[in-house]
């Protein structure tokens, strides 16, 4: 697929510009988070905020623009928040350049305010309701070689390891969201 994609592009930007134009055309966006792996929505045709954001960070990268995917929260004009997943990429001579696929492909979310085009506004233009945890994958290791690393998929940080017990757990956690106060 990567192989076809952008080609005539011209640059970087027209390249990356294409595969955002073919994932928004190609996928259709899930509101709801679904548990399956983000290679899933390239057989199913739809996908979560986290599957655009891996995809589309993947092909650019495959097509040899530099690319990150960043996980946070996305709180919305009524103070709700959400985890949430986009892309930076990098251009030379620019820097990094912001990419919200999952915004731009209609992801039903309350934005800070009216934006006439979401899909051209997010390719390149970020909001204040962004909010960035981490930028790429975090490869953690144990803190001992006796503990046992327990993950957690799709949250508003990109990481292997969420906590650690040392045989079998004795305990569950619960992580909540985030809340955020908007005076």
């Amino acid at each position: 697929m990567a192989e076809t994609l952008a080609r005539g592009a011209r640059n970087p930007y027209e390249t990356a510009k294409a595969i955002y134009d073919y994932m928004l055309s190609s996928y259709k966006i899930v509101n709801i988070p679904v548990m399956n792996e983000p290679l899933d929505m390239l057989n199913n045709g739809a996908g979560d905020a986290y599957d655009f954001a891996i995809i589309f960070t993947a092909l650019c990268r495959k097509k040899g623009i530099p690319a990150l995917p960043i996980s946070g929260l996305f709180v919305d004009r009524l103070g709700n928040v959400k985890n949430h997943w986009w892309t930076e990429i990098f251009f030379e001579n620019y820097g990094w350049f912001p990419v919200d696929a999952s915004i731009g492909a209609g992801l039903n979310y309350l934005l800070p305010e009216e934006i006439e085009n979401p899909k051209d506004f997010y390719f390149g233009s970020m909001d204040a309701s962004h909010i960035a945890f981490s930028r790429g994958w975090k490869e953690l290791k144990a803190a001992s070689q006796k503990n046992i690393a327990h993950g957690k998929q799709k949250t508003f940080a990109l990481q292997s390891v969420w906590e650690e017990t040392e045989g079998s757990p004795s305990y569950s956690a619960f992580w909540n969201v985030p809340e955020v106060k908007i005076k």
